[in-house]
């Protein structure tokens, strides 16, 4: 018994150090916005590439920014994020929708205190997304999407970020043939609010 309280008290101090530490730089968000989404498509299936009009999406999420060194911090983040394109004219399907459960993990290097640049991987899962004649997408297209991402931060209050970010698909997502290669492409612009 007494060991365990030995053993509790140093966890509790260690804690504490680390808290206090890093009370001033790690923190907590909560981030939504907007992704300005399309598709890639390349591939001996297709004549050249395309890239269909971009579509809006939200995404919504939670963060946590870990500080690593005066510069440098790692913030993983879970997100709900909307994926998607606008057909071609002709096409019809008025859009196709791509619901995506992401997980990203940014290292970000701050400039200074209201200023940083970041990049990491993103991994997603597809949870959703449109059905053309009974089909649903999540049918024709792998649930897993790797990605990677740059983007740049700005404390615009206190408590408030304003992010864009650039995010690229590197797999090809599309589930049914190989002559054609699909890729995610996703411009994001976030607000997030710090606690």
């Amino acid at each position: 018994m007494k060991i365990y309280k030995i053993t509790s008290f140093t966890l509790f101090l260690l804690i504490s150090f680390c808290i206090t530490s890093y009370s001033q730089e790690n923190y907590f968000g909560l981030k939504g916005g907007a992704n300005f989404v399309t598709q890639k498509f390349s591939g001996s299936g297709i004549s050249g590439s395309s890239t269909p009009d971009r579509a809006i999406k939200p995404h919504f999420g939670i963060l946590y920014n870990a500080m690593v060194s005066d510069k440098v911090a790692i913030q993983p983040e879970l997100q709900y994020s909307g994926h998607g394109f606008k057909p071609v004219d002709n096409s019809p399907i008025d859009k196709i929708d791509f619901n995506y459960i992401a997980l990203p993990v940014m290292v970000k290097y701050y400039f200074n205190r209201t200023v940083n640049i970041h990049g990491g991987p993103e991994l997603s899962y597809l949870v959703d997304g449109t059905s053309v004649n009974g089909v649903s997408i999540t049918e024709e297209t792998t649930s897993i999407n790797l990605a990677l991402a740059i983007g740049l931060e700005v404390f615009i209050e206190q408590n408030i970020t304003l992010v864009g970010r650039y995010i690229g698909g590197v797999v090809d997502i599309d589930d049914t043939t190989d002559l054609i290669d699909q890729k995610t492409n996703n411009l994001q612009v976030s607000l997030v609010f710090v606690f």
